[in-house]
């Protein structure tokens, strides 16, 4: 019986069984360093097949200025990657994300090698390099601050051109 449950696991994975593990089903030649440039650290990595309902687990973590490299083989992916919750205001906070889509192949000359990660309005040098893809957090803003004026008391006296107000009926 084991023999058996041994040639049927053995048949599956040589026919391109997958796994559900996307670290394993999509590894192959395809070397990319990802580069965090933000302030940061990107929490989770995903990459998965374009179409996919699933992001599966995370492929890696990178902490600010840091680096690593992914293998992958040829094919169409998505990227989401998830930044650490940051603050924005007193009473707001947001968790990033990135995204971006991959077409990945040994031949094509234009397969990004480098994906550098960087927020909205801050590009690193290197970007614009060919084979460098750069991958953009876009970041919330606080709200406008309300101004600090004296509130409005009825009866008191109007600024100049304001209109006096109308008397109230007894």
């Amino acid at each position: 019986m084991s023999r058996i449950i041994f040639f049927v696991l053995a048949a599956l994975a040589a026919c391109g069984g997958k796994t559900g593990n996307y670290k394993v089903d999509y590894a192959g030649p395809i070397a990319i360093e990802l580069v965090n440039r933000t302030s940061r650290p990107i929490e989770n990595i995903y990459i998965f097949p374009r179409g996919s309902t699933s992001r599966g687990t995370s492929w890696t973590s990178l902490a600010p200025g840091a680096k690593t490299t992914v293998k992958l083989k040829e094919g169409n992916f998505e990227l989401v990657a998830v930044s650490a919750k940051r603050r924005i205001d007193a009473t707001t906070t947001e968790v990033p994300e990135a995204t971006s889509q991959l077409e990945l192949r040994e031949d094509l000359a234009q397969t990004p090698r480098k994906l550098i990660f960087h927020d909205d309005g801050q590009t690193p040098m290197g970007v614009d390099q060919p084979g460098t893809l750069g991958v953009t957090f876009m970041l919330g803003a606080p709200d406008p601050a309300k101004p600090d004026g004296e509130p409005k008391v009825e009866g008191a006296p109007k600024a100049e051109g304001e209109p006096a107000p109308a008397p109230q009926a007894p």
